[in-house]
């Protein structure tokens, strides 16, 4: 049994505290104006922008999904190496509810075709979790539909020089177009609490279709549960102490500034 065809998925997602977890938790320090006697505020901006264009490997609660999802299906058996350099999933979908999507996230299947049963490997936010957990991507600024307007556009997996993929998101709404860059060699971790449930990803059919090929409603959370979320949200982003934040903010972009800007004069990386 070997694996046969993967299926790309993508969903625009609705999470405003994990926007303001990401802007706050690892920016802040740059709003200081006497930092040790340093302003530091010129630099909140480019920190901002370098931190938003991350993509952030987490998992979550299927209620942030605001739309059904867009898929691109293939088949191993029918692509060479040099097709898998950019692939595109195509989107158009109608959101079920108004929101302000703030970002597209992206998981796969995997199907292990052999001789009597096909199983599926997957890696979706409906199915038992497994230790792969989904890539979301987050706007620089939120875009706002509403139900059952159209969301349309591409999200294009390109290989880099890196060994992993830049993700491109270029979508339209009424309310705007978003175009977004991220460099999975960037990605970051968020510590995250799993869900209960059995850490099984071997199931015999692929969840995201079975939801989304019946007539779908974004899951919704009661009062207790949305509370209970965004007490352990607050409480992760509290964890990490204060000092050894700052330190590891100043320490990186002591050595980003040493790259691009002196190497940049000096005609050295400086490394």
């Amino acid at each position: 049994m070997f694996p046969s065809v993967v299926k790309l998925f993508a969903a625009p997602f609705a999470d405003s505290s994990l926007v303001n977890e990401w802007q706050t938790s690892h920016t802040d320090i740059w709003t200081q104006t006497v930092f040790h006697g340093i302003d530091l505020s010129s630099m909140f901006k480019p920190a901002l922008d370098q931190q938003m264009s991350r993509p952030i490997v987490d998992t979550y609660l299927p209620n942030i999904i605001v739309a059904p999802t867009s898929t691109l299906a293939f088949s191993f058996t029918e692509k060479n190496e040099e097709d898998l350099n950019e692939l595109t999933i195509p989107v158009d979908v109608k959101p079920s509810r108004t929101a302000s999507v703030n970002g597209f996230t992206l998981w796969f299947d995997l199907d292990l075709v052999g001789s009597e049963q096909t199983i599926t490997l997957s890696t979706s936010p409906f199915a038992p979790q497994t230790t792969v957990w989904q890539v979301r991507t987050l706007f620089k600024q939120p875009l706002l539909v509403e139900v059952g307007q159209r969301i349309n556009g591409t999200v294009v997996l390109r290989a880099n020089k890196k060994g992993t993929y830049d993700i491109v998101v270029d979508i339209s709404a009424p309310a705007g177009r978003r175009q977004e860059s991220y460099d999975m060699s960037e990605k970051t971790g968020r510590k995250v609490q799993l869900m209960q449930g059995p850490m099984v990803g071997f199931i015999p059919q692929s969840p995201t279709d079975h939801i989304f090929n019946s007539e779908w409603r974004p899951p919704l959370l009661t009062e207790a549960q949305q509370q209970q979320q965004q007490q352990q949200r607050h409480a992760e982003a509290q964890s990490q102490p204060l000092i050894r934040h700052m330190y590891d903010r100043i320490i990186y972009y002591y050595h980003y500034f040493r790259f691009h800007y002196v190497g940049r004069v000096t005609g050295s990386s400086l490394f």
